[in-house]
C-alpha cells in the first residue's frame, strides 16, 4: 500500500512531467559567431580578411570593393593574387570617410 509520501511524490513526479518543456534541437546548438560587421571592430588590427568578409564588414558589393580596389580607394594587398586587407587598415579607412551628421534641436 502507498503511503501519502509515496502519493506526493508520485503527484510532484507527473506535475513536473507535465511543466517540463521539451527542448527543440536548436536549443542545445551554440549562437552563431558575430558578423564581420561586428568582428571588424573587435578584431586584432593584423587581422587579415579575404573579400567576402570585406564585403560583409561593409555591408556592399563585391563589385563595390573591386572597383574601391581598382581605383585604389581601399587599402589592401595582394598576396598570390588574391586580395588581402588588414582590419586595422580597414576601421582607419572607415572612420576617415564616415560623414558625422549633427541635427540642431530646436
Amino acid at each position: 500500500m502507498a503511503t501519502a509520501v509515496d502519493r506526493f511524490a508520485g503527484a510532484l513526479r507527473d506535475l513536473l512531467a507535465e511543466l517540463a518543456v521539451p527542448q527543440s534541437p536548436d536549443a542545445t546548438r551554440s549562437p552563431p559567431p558575430p558578423s564581420w560587421k561586428e568582428r571588424l571592430w573587435s578584431c586584432p588590427p593584423d587581422t587579415r580578411l579575404g573579400l567576402r568578409e570585406v564585403c560583409e564588414a561593409l555591408g556592399r558589393s563585391k563589385g563595390f570593393v573591386y572597383r574601391l580596389t581598382r581605383t585604389k580607394d581601399i587599402p589592401h594587398r595582394k598576396l598570390d593574387g588574391v586580395l588581402v586587407f588588414k582590419a586595422g587598415d580597414l576601421r582607419s579607412w572607415v572612420q576617415q570617410r564616415e560623414d558625422i551628421i549633427v541635427r540642431p534641436s530646436h
